[in-house]
């Protein structure tokens, strides 16, 4: 009886031990699904910010070469990019976003970050956000400052403001 009792008993904890190893491995999945979905609605929010910009950018033209209401628009979509990588990196230091989706974005980042349009647009956004002049940890404040000091940046790695930017904030992790 007692033989009987062991190996019972030993059956339940091995099953336990299955359960709770099949439980966990579905929460990761779950986690892993939840995350991707999350993910592709930012990438959905940026395809939906790039519409709005138009190629001449894409190809490297300045804002003053659009006419005033393009250059409005792209304006605003740019400023709206920028929010949105701020968001990103947000959430990649949060753990919400995946390293491997993260390298992908920040390499963009970087990417679009260079284009003259969007140089210009940082450069009215580091200058006239309100956030921009406030001593606090923000996103823009800690942009500004990295950006402001070409000295630092290139004694840092020999980069642009951006990539030093983007090596600090985007790459970590």
């Amino acid at each position: 009886m007692n033989t009987t009792l062991l190996v019972v008993s030993g059956i339940t904890s091995a099953a336990t031990t299955v359960i709770a190893a099949l439980t966990l491995w579905q929460v990761k999945l779950l986690r892993d699904q939840f995350r991707t979905r999350f993910e592709d609605s930012l990438t959905a929010q940026y395809r939906r910010i790039m519409e709005s910009i138009p190629l001449e950018i894409w190809l490297g033209s300045e804002l003053t070469k659009l006419t005033e209401e393009n250059r409005s628009c792209c304006s605003d979509a740019i400023y709206r990019y920028v929010d949105l990588c701020q968001d990103q990196a947000f959430l990649h230091l949060s753990g919400r976003i995946a390293d491997d989706t993260w390298r992908e974005w920040s390499d963009g980042i970087v990417s679009n970050m260079e284009l003259p349009a969007f140089k210009e647009v940082w450069a009215q956004v580091s200058q006239r956000h309100p956030k921009a002049s406030q001593n606090s940890g923000d996103f823009y404040v800690r942009l500004k400052r990295i950006t402001s000091n070409p000295g630092f940046h290139a004694a840092v790695c020999g980069q642009g403001p951006y990539q030093l930017f983007f090596s600090v904030y985007v790459h970590t992790g």
